[in-house]
Order: structure tokens, then sequence, then C-alpha cells
């Protein structure tokens, strides 16, 4: 299921519902464009208007639910080079996106759960290992306009290490 800010809000509504009537909602694997629209557009506004325009997509209708979703599904399409192919490693960066946006969120707000939010973005995303213990994409698959995760890794660990890169010695590799 793709939409935007689906996990936050419509989700839970359709579980409300779905409930009401003694069911439970069928298995799915929601994609919320809004949070790759907010990891990948650093800054101004981030409603599926504006985001439209940022992509030099057309909308027709905003907050018809067909039309939201069209635009939904446009804008992932539109983002897709800047995103991991596999659903899986979809999934698993937007899990860690939307742990550190939250972080970010409660550390701004001041919340009392802010520190332990920030803790657990540091170790589950920043780290290129994920809670179980997996390889992982997180943040820092995109480093500025770097996409290739292996490239990303490296320049990472180079910056943090003080060592230089091969781009710094002027592109010269050793040997």
């Amino acid at each position: 299921i793709v939409g935007y800010n689906i996990l936050d809000f419509d989700l839970p509504l359709l579980e409300a519902e779905f409930k009401r009537v003694g069911l439970s909602l069928p298995k799915c694997y929601p994609v919320d464009v809004l949070i790759f629209a907010r990891e990948l557009q650093r800054g101004g506004r981030h409603n599926l208007s504006e985001m439209m325009k940022n992509y030099g997509l057309v909308m027709e209708t905003a907050h018809r639910a067909g039309a939201d979703a069209d635009a939904s599904v446009r804008l992932l399409m539109a983002m897709a080079s800047d995103l991991p192919r596999d659903l899986v490693d979809l999934l698993r960066l937007q899990t860690q996106w939307r742990d550190s946006q939250r972080a970010r969120k409660a550390t701004w707000r001041q919340r009392s759960d802010g520190p332990a939010l920030l803790r657990q973005e540091v170790g589950a995303s920043a780290g290129f290992i994920d809670e179980q213990g997996r390889v992982s994409l997180g943040p820092k698959y995109l480093y500025g306009n770097e996409t290739d995760p292996l490239r990303s890794f490296l320049i990472t660990y180079c910056d943090a290490t003080s060592h230089a890169t091969v781009e710094e010695r002027g592109g010269a590799e050793d040997e």
C-alpha cells in the first residue's frame, strides 16, 4: 500500500474501522512517501502538493482520496532513482528514516523520550547494522548526491577516520 502520511494517518484510521466491525487489517506492506520526501527534500514544506511541484509533477485535485493516492504513487516513482529497488530494503530504510525523524522531532519538542529516541536512532540506523544485526543501508544510504551504498560507506568511513579519500589524493590510488 502506497500513501502520503499513511503510517500516521490512514493506517491507524483503517485499523480502527476494521476493529470496530470485529475484523483485523489484512497483512500489508505500507510505503509512506512522506517519510522519503522529508529525507530527500530537506527543508521547506512537505505537503503532497508542494512535493509534487518540487518533482515537476502536476496534481489536479488535492485532498481527494483518488487524486491523493494517484499523486502518492507518481511521487514515489519520481523518487525511485534515489531509493532502494528491493521492497525489503525500501521498508527497512523507511523504518530507519521514520525513527530518525521521530527522534529529531522529539528532541525539538524537548519531550522526555527524546534522548531515548535519539539513542535508538544512533544505535540502529546511523551505523550500517540494524537492531537485528543485519547490514543496513540506513539514513547514510544517501550521501549528498551519492546513491551507491558501498561508496557512501567508504566516503563516510574515510571522513570519520580522517583518512584521505582517492579524490583528496588527486585521484591516485595506492598500489
